[in-house]
């Protein structure tokens, strides 16, 4: 077989000749077309870079047909074969989605113990318009509309170089060659089988154009999205639509790796709770949560988990991780060098003029929400407690210090 010039090029776009990839195998006709156009990509090198996993569900009585393709290209090849043998359980989900979740935890278990650097998964161009359509009859609001070339799934990097071709192009270019593959009778009843009955060449050609033009809409609207990359005023939140104030969530969600199967439920949440606008706190995982306060809201790590202390030895600007702030003793009430600004402690005291000693009953007075408290700067020298900012003089910037709630 003769792999398709476009597929070649896409693989050299996406520089795979510089590292060492996993293929997803099952030997079905997409796999096997990708890995003999690899072949041809790599031609002596590709047991350098390639390795092959298959993920046997033993779902079919033809299952020992599929076997004997993929161990066929793996004596072929001489390629490594990482396999995982595994059931679907009558209390696990419904298969197609608990098949997925298994093999792409396995790929990125190998990936990380073997150090290879993502996986190729042999998604064409008929699985890019049937994801699209499916997208649209559910009424989903993903990040990008069909599949993408280049995609990450938590740590693991899934590679797609076959969406240039469709299905009927592979199938043609197997069966003119008469190279061997595992025709799965499983697949006929699907819901994907179903919409590929009604995909012609030539309707897949006109919803490819369909596709592109809204994913350029989606793209605009998501560029406009990095100016708020962890959070945004409720001002400028309720100028949104219902469906752009939805996508945006999904796009914190996505921005802080908030797991697939959590996010939908998680995107649902934080709609009806972002209704409201007083104090709160969302969880959205074990590391996450969503902060609102009264004007606004932020995504961060888990903000009772954070301390921090930095010594300031002499005027200037100071980057770090929780805050920035341009040193001037005419802001800052600064009695001298050098001090240290570290985050809220219980108990803390002010050691100032002012009336009120206690910090957190300071802050709270202000309208700072009790969730702010651990990670709001205090100002000490000596262990005296000589400055606290007022949360409007940030918020108007009449001092130039920033707090960064959000922590990736």
């Amino acid at each position: 077989m003769k792999a398709a010039l476009s597929v070649l090029q896409v693989m050299d776009k996406l520089s795979l000749r510089e590292g060492k990839f996993l293929v997803a195998f099952s030997g079905g006709p997409d796999s096997v077309y990708l890995l003999l156009s690899l072949a041809e990509f790599y031609s002596e090198t590709l047991s350098d870079h390639i390795a092959l996993c298959y993920v046997d569900y033993h779902d079919s009585p033809w299952v020992p047909e599929e076997e004997k393709v993929v161990n066929f290209y793996q004596r072929k090849y001489s390629l490594p074969l990482f396999r995982k043998d595994v059931q679907h359980q009558k209390e696990d989900r419904n298969f197609e989605d608990w098949a997925r979740q298994v093999r792409y935890s396995f790929f990125a278990e190998v990936a990380e113990k073997k150090h290879y650097d993502g996986v190729l998964v042999a998604h064409q161009k008929t699985d890019s318009v049937e994801t699209y359509l499916l997208q649209k009859e559910r009424n989903n609001l993903p990040l990008h509309y069909g599949l993408q070339e280049m995609a990450r799934l938590g740590n693991l990097k899934v590679i797609r170089p076959l969406l240039s071709v469709t299905k009927r192009v592979i199938l043609n270019a197997l069966d003119e060659a008469e190279d061997k593959y595992y025709d799965d009778k499983t697949n006929l009843h699907t819901t994907r089988a179903r919409l590929r009955k009604e995909l012609s060449e030539e309707k897949i050609q006109q919803l490819e154009g369909e596709i592109q033009q809204a994913n350029r809409k989606l793209s605009a609207l998501y560029k406009s999205f990095s100016l708020y990359p962890s959070g945004m005023p409720f001002s400028t939140y309720d100028s949104l639509s219902q469906e752009e104030a939805k996508r945006y969530l999904f796009y914190l969600l996505d921005a802080f790796s908030i797991s697939e199967d959590r996010r939908e439920g998680a995107g649902k949440e934080a709609f009806d709770f972002l209704q409201k606008r007083s104090a709160g706190v969302l969880p959205l995982d074990s590391s996450y949560s969503l902060y609102r306060a009264k004007s606004y809201f932020f995504v961060s790590r888990n903000l009772s988990s954070i301390s921090y202390s930095y010594t300031i030895t002499e005027e200037g600007e100071v980057k770090t991780p929780f805050f920035t702030i341009n040193v001037k003793k005419e802001f800052f009430h600064i009695p001298s060098f050098p001090f240290v600004i570290r985050s809220y402690q219980q108990g803390d005291k002010l050691g100032t003029d002012l009336p009120e000693k206690d910090v957190a009953t300071f802050l709270k007075k202000q309208g700072i929400p009790s969730f702010l408290l651990p990670i709001y700067p205090v100002f000490e020298k000596d262990e005296r407690i000589f400055y606290v900012p007022f949360r409007k003089d940030i918020e108007e910037k009449k001092i130039p210090f920033t707090l960064h709630l959000s922590q990736h």
